[in-house]
Protein backbone atom coordinates (compact mmCIF):
# COMPACT_ATOMS: atom_id res chain seq x y z
CA UNK A 1 0.00 0.00 0.00
CA UNK A 2 2.88 2.35 0.98
CA UNK A 3 4.54 1.75 -2.77
CA UNK A 4 1.11 2.41 -4.07
CA UNK A 5 0.91 5.87 -2.62
CA UNK A 6 4.75 6.95 -2.83
CA UNK A 7 4.08 5.92 -6.52
CA UNK A 8 1.03 7.77 -6.65
CA UNK A 9 3.03 10.74 -5.13
CA UNK A 10 6.12 10.67 -7.32
CA UNK A 11 3.61 10.69 -10.44
CA UNK A 12 1.20 13.52 -9.04
CA UNK A 13 4.33 16.16 -8.40
CA UNK A 14 5.49 15.72 -11.91
CA UNK A 15 2.55 16.68 -13.38
CA UNK A 16 2.10 20.18 -14.43
CA UNK A 17 0.15 22.02 -11.29
CA UNK A 18 -2.03 24.42 -14.27
CA UNK A 19 -2.20 21.79 -16.56
CA UNK A 20 -4.10 19.53 -13.61
CA UNK A 21 -6.33 22.46 -12.60
CA UNK A 22 -7.24 22.73 -16.37
CA UNK A 23 -8.23 19.55 -16.97
CA UNK A 24 -10.24 19.12 -13.82
CA UNK A 25 -11.95 22.43 -14.75
CA UNK A 26 -13.45 21.23 -17.69
CA UNK A 27 -14.66 18.33 -16.15
CA UNK A 28 -16.70 20.33 -13.51
CA UNK A 29 -17.88 22.24 -16.24
CA UNK A 30 -19.32 19.42 -17.73
CA UNK A 31 -21.04 18.26 -14.65
CA UNK A 32 -22.18 21.49 -13.20
CA UNK A 33 -23.92 22.72 -16.33
CA UNK A 34 -27.70 22.85 -14.95
CA UNK A 35 -28.73 19.40 -16.69
CA UNK A 36 -28.71 21.06 -20.00
CA UNK A 37 -28.51 18.10 -22.75
CA UNK A 38 -27.19 21.09 -25.23
CA UNK A 39 -24.59 22.83 -23.05
CA UNK A 40 -23.48 19.20 -21.75
CA UNK A 41 -22.66 17.98 -25.70
CA UNK A 42 -20.91 21.32 -26.29
CA UNK A 43 -18.77 21.29 -22.94
CA UNK A 44 -18.38 17.69 -23.95
CA UNK A 45 -16.99 18.54 -27.54
CA UNK A 46 -14.85 21.59 -25.93
CA UNK A 47 -13.51 19.13 -23.53
CA UNK A 48 -12.54 16.47 -26.13
CA UNK A 49 -10.46 18.90 -28.14
CA UNK A 50 -9.19 20.64 -25.27
CA UNK A 51 -7.89 18.28 -23.14
CA UNK A 52 -4.75 17.04 -24.65
CA UNK A 53 -3.83 20.43 -26.42
CA UNK A 54 -1.64 22.01 -24.22
CA UNK A 55 -1.51 25.31 -26.28
CA UNK A 56 -4.99 26.11 -26.22
CA UNK A 57 -5.28 24.45 -22.48
CA UNK A 58 -2.46 27.74 -21.61
CA UNK A 59 -4.48 30.38 -24.03
CA UNK A 60 -6.98 32.84 -22.71
CA UNK A 61 -9.21 32.45 -24.99
CA UNK A 62 -10.40 28.88 -25.22
CA UNK A 63 -11.60 29.70 -21.09
CA UNK A 64 -13.47 33.14 -21.96
CA UNK A 65 -15.22 31.35 -24.50
CA UNK A 66 -16.33 28.86 -23.01
CA UNK A 67 -17.38 31.34 -19.64
CA UNK A 68 -19.30 33.20 -22.73
CA UNK A 69 -21.37 30.75 -23.49
CA UNK A 70 -22.35 29.17 -20.66
CA UNK A 71 -22.70 32.78 -19.11
CA UNK A 72 -24.86 33.62 -21.89
CA UNK A 73 -27.18 30.36 -21.81
CA UNK A 74 -27.57 31.24 -18.03
CA UNK A 75 -28.66 34.70 -18.98
CA UNK A 76 -31.48 33.63 -20.97
CA UNK A 77 -33.31 31.27 -17.74
CA UNK A 78 -31.15 33.34 -14.95
CA UNK A 79 -34.04 32.66 -12.73
CA UNK A 80 -33.85 29.25 -12.85
CA UNK A 81 -29.89 28.55 -12.23
CA UNK A 82 -28.90 27.50 -8.96
CA UNK A 83 -25.09 28.27 -7.92
CA UNK A 84 -23.14 25.78 -9.12
CA UNK A 85 -23.22 26.54 -12.58
CA UNK A 86 -22.93 29.98 -12.13
CA UNK A 87 -19.25 29.41 -9.97
CA UNK A 88 -18.07 27.27 -12.63
CA UNK A 89 -18.81 30.04 -14.84
CA UNK A 90 -16.59 32.38 -13.07
CA UNK A 91 -14.62 29.98 -12.39
CA UNK A 92 -13.64 29.47 -16.15
CA UNK A 93 -13.83 33.13 -16.53
CA UNK A 94 -11.11 33.27 -13.89
CA UNK A 95 -9.34 30.78 -15.84
CA UNK A 96 -9.50 32.87 -18.78
CA UNK A 97 -8.58 36.54 -17.58
CA UNK A 98 -5.37 35.26 -15.41
CA UNK A 99 -3.43 33.82 -18.82
CA UNK A 100 -3.17 37.52 -19.78
CA UNK A 101 -0.89 38.37 -16.70
CA UNK A 102 2.89 38.37 -16.60
CA UNK A 103 2.87 35.19 -13.85
CA UNK A 104 -0.73 33.62 -14.72
CA UNK A 105 -0.39 30.99 -12.36
CA UNK A 106 0.27 33.66 -9.31
CA UNK A 107 -3.02 35.72 -10.48
CA UNK A 108 -4.71 32.23 -10.51
CA UNK A 109 -4.02 31.38 -7.42
CA UNK A 110 -5.06 35.17 -6.11
CA UNK A 111 -8.04 34.60 -7.86
CA UNK A 112 -9.36 31.46 -6.44
CA UNK A 113 -8.66 32.29 -3.15
CA UNK A 114 -10.53 35.79 -3.38
CA UNK A 115 -13.42 33.15 -5.21
CA UNK A 116 -13.36 30.52 -2.73
CA UNK A 117 -13.42 33.49 -0.08
CA UNK A 118 -16.24 35.59 -1.30
CA UNK A 119 -18.68 32.51 -2.36
CA UNK A 120 -18.68 31.26 1.81
CA UNK A 121 -19.06 34.56 2.91
CA UNK A 122 -21.93 35.00 0.97
CA UNK A 123 -23.12 31.78 0.78
CA UNK A 124 -22.89 32.03 5.23
CA UNK A 125 -24.56 35.92 5.55
CA UNK A 126 -27.32 34.84 3.05
CA UNK A 127 -28.39 31.67 5.54
CA UNK A 128 -26.96 33.23 8.42
CA UNK A 129 -29.99 36.50 7.58
CA UNK A 130 -32.49 33.39 6.51
CA UNK A 131 -34.98 32.53 9.29
CA UNK A 132 -36.14 29.68 7.23
CA UNK A 133 -32.89 28.56 7.14
CA UNK A 134 -31.33 28.97 10.50
CA UNK A 135 -34.81 27.57 12.06
CA UNK A 136 -33.76 23.96 10.10
CA UNK A 137 -37.00 24.39 7.48
CA UNK A 138 -35.01 24.73 4.64
CA UNK A 139 -33.17 21.61 5.30
CA UNK A 140 -35.92 19.38 6.42
CA UNK A 141 -37.94 20.39 3.31
CA UNK A 142 -34.68 19.58 1.25
CA UNK A 143 -34.72 16.16 2.92
CA UNK A 144 -37.74 15.31 1.96
CA UNK A 145 -38.72 17.23 -1.56
CA UNK A 146 -35.21 16.25 -3.40
CA UNK A 147 -34.56 12.72 -4.40
CA UNK A 148 -30.87 13.23 -4.38
CA UNK A 149 -30.88 13.37 -0.65
CA UNK A 150 -33.43 10.19 -0.06
CA UNK A 151 -30.15 7.97 0.83
CA UNK A 152 -29.46 10.64 3.70
CA UNK A 153 -32.88 10.73 4.57
CA UNK A 154 -33.23 7.10 4.63
CA UNK A 155 -29.99 5.91 6.14
CA UNK A 156 -28.96 8.70 8.66
CA UNK A 157 -32.97 9.94 9.21
CA UNK A 158 -34.89 6.76 9.37
CA UNK A 159 -37.30 7.57 6.67
CA UNK A 160 -39.59 5.42 4.81
CA UNK A 161 -38.73 5.79 1.19
CA UNK A 162 -42.38 5.03 -0.05
CA UNK A 163 -43.47 7.70 2.24
CA UNK A 164 -40.63 10.09 0.97
CA UNK A 165 -42.28 9.32 -2.66
CA UNK A 166 -45.81 10.15 -1.33
CA UNK A 167 -44.53 13.60 0.14
CA UNK A 168 -42.49 14.35 -3.00
CA UNK A 169 -45.53 13.67 -5.29
CA UNK A 170 -48.04 16.27 -2.44
CA UNK A 171 -45.58 19.07 -3.17
CA UNK A 172 -45.35 18.91 -6.88
CA UNK A 173 -49.30 18.45 -7.13
CA UNK A 174 -48.98 21.63 -4.27
CA UNK A 175 -46.10 23.40 -6.75
CA UNK A 176 -47.86 22.48 -10.27
CA UNK A 177 -51.76 23.22 -8.88
CA UNK A 178 -52.30 24.97 -5.82
CA UNK A 179 -53.17 28.22 -5.24
CA UNK A 180 -51.56 31.33 -3.62
CA UNK A 181 -52.16 30.66 0.36
CA UNK A 182 -52.85 26.92 -0.15
CA UNK A 183 -50.56 24.44 2.04
CA UNK A 184 -49.67 20.71 3.22
CA UNK A 185 -48.32 19.36 6.09
CA UNK A 186 -45.01 17.08 5.66
CA UNK A 187 -44.69 14.45 8.01
CA UNK A 188 -40.90 14.15 8.38
CA UNK A 189 -40.47 12.54 12.28
CA UNK A 190 -38.27 13.58 15.02
CA UNK A 191 -34.55 12.30 13.25
CA UNK A 192 -35.41 14.34 10.09
CA UNK A 193 -36.09 17.18 12.33
CA UNK A 194 -32.48 16.51 14.13
CA UNK A 195 -30.51 15.57 11.35
CA UNK A 196 -31.99 18.80 9.51
CA UNK A 197 -30.76 20.93 12.31
CA UNK A 198 -27.67 19.40 12.23
CA UNK A 199 -26.93 19.80 8.58
CA UNK A 200 -28.03 23.34 8.98
CA UNK A 201 -25.54 24.70 12.41
CA UNK A 202 -22.45 22.61 11.24
CA UNK A 203 -22.53 23.30 7.92
CA UNK A 204 -23.21 27.34 8.91
CA UNK A 205 -19.82 26.70 11.40
CA UNK A 206 -17.84 25.45 8.61
CA UNK A 207 -18.88 27.64 5.81
CA UNK A 208 -17.88 30.50 7.88
CA UNK A 209 -14.66 29.16 8.92
CA UNK A 210 -13.36 28.67 4.98
CA UNK A 211 -14.58 32.41 4.27
CA UNK A 212 -12.73 33.57 7.71
CA UNK A 213 -9.79 31.44 6.09
CA UNK A 214 -9.45 32.64 2.51
CA UNK A 215 -10.40 36.43 3.15
CA UNK A 216 -7.57 36.34 6.08
CA UNK A 217 -4.58 37.67 5.03
CA UNK A 218 -2.64 34.62 6.20
CA UNK A 219 0.97 34.15 5.98
CA UNK A 220 3.25 31.10 6.00
CA UNK A 221 2.51 28.12 7.82
CA UNK A 222 -1.57 29.82 8.70
CA UNK A 223 -1.81 29.46 4.87
CA UNK A 224 -2.85 25.76 5.65
CA UNK A 225 -5.94 27.10 7.58
CA UNK A 226 -7.15 27.03 4.15
CA UNK A 227 -6.49 23.72 3.00
CA UNK A 228 -8.03 22.49 6.09
CA UNK A 229 -11.03 24.00 6.63
CA UNK A 230 -11.98 23.72 2.83
CA UNK A 231 -10.97 20.03 2.77
CA UNK A 232 -12.92 19.69 6.09
CA UNK A 233 -15.81 21.04 4.77
CA UNK A 234 -16.21 19.32 1.54
CA UNK A 235 -15.41 15.83 2.83
CA UNK A 236 -17.62 15.83 5.64
CA UNK A 237 -20.33 17.94 3.65
CA UNK A 238 -20.43 15.64 0.54
CA UNK A 239 -19.69 13.01 2.51
CA UNK A 240 -23.73 13.36 3.28
CA UNK A 241 -24.99 15.46 0.34
CA UNK A 242 -24.78 13.49 -2.91
CA UNK A 243 -23.32 16.42 -4.73
CA UNK A 244 -19.75 15.50 -5.82
CA UNK A 245 -19.95 18.11 -8.88
CA UNK A 246 -19.81 20.81 -6.82
CA UNK A 247 -16.94 19.35 -3.94
CA UNK A 248 -14.78 18.81 -6.73
CA UNK A 249 -15.24 22.23 -8.28
CA UNK A 250 -14.60 23.58 -4.91
CA UNK A 251 -11.75 21.43 -4.47
CA UNK A 252 -10.59 22.46 -8.29
CA UNK A 253 -10.53 25.87 -6.79
CA UNK A 254 -8.51 25.64 -3.97
CA UNK A 255 -6.04 23.22 -5.56
CA UNK A 256 -4.91 26.19 -7.92
CA UNK A 257 -4.48 28.10 -4.76
CA UNK A 258 -2.37 25.73 -3.43
CA UNK A 259 1.30 25.91 -3.71
CA UNK A 260 3.00 22.78 -1.86
CA UNK A 261 2.72 19.60 -3.78
CA UNK A 262 1.25 17.63 -0.47
CA UNK A 263 -1.76 20.25 0.30
CA UNK A 264 -2.25 19.53 -3.96
CA UNK A 265 -2.37 15.70 -3.54
CA UNK A 266 -4.41 16.32 -0.81
CA UNK A 267 -7.30 18.32 -2.70
CA UNK A 268 -7.03 15.98 -5.89
CA UNK A 269 -7.35 12.69 -2.97
CA UNK A 270 -10.14 14.37 -1.51
CA UNK A 271 -11.84 14.71 -4.65
CA UNK A 272 -11.47 11.08 -6.00
CA UNK A 273 -12.76 9.87 -2.63
CA UNK A 274 -15.82 12.40 -2.60
CA UNK A 275 -16.86 10.76 -6.41
CA UNK A 276 -16.47 7.36 -5.05
CA UNK A 277 -18.44 7.91 -2.12
CA UNK A 278 -21.26 9.69 -4.14
CA UNK A 279 -21.67 6.81 -6.00
CA UNK A 280 -21.97 4.49 -3.32
CA UNK A 281 -24.43 6.68 -1.64
CA UNK A 282 -26.39 6.69 -5.11
CA UNK A 283 -26.24 2.68 -5.24
CA UNK A 284 -27.52 2.27 -1.95
CA UNK A 285 -30.94 3.71 -3.20
CA UNK A 286 -30.91 1.70 -6.52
Amino acid sequence: MRAVADRFRAWFDDLDPFLVVARLSLFVAIVNNHSDPAMAVFLGVATAVLYFQERLLRSPWPWLLLAGVLGGNQLQEWWLIDDHPVATTYWLLAIGVSRFGRRPDDVLALSARLLLGFLFALAFGWKLLSGPFVSGDFFEYTLVRDDRFEPVAVLFGDADEDQLAHERIAIAQLTSTGAAGDAIEIETGPRIRTLALTFTWVGLIMEGAVAAAFLAPLRGRWQLLRAVALIGFCVTTYAVLPIAGFAVLLLTIGLAHAHRPAVRRAHAVAAAAILAWNAVLAGLIL
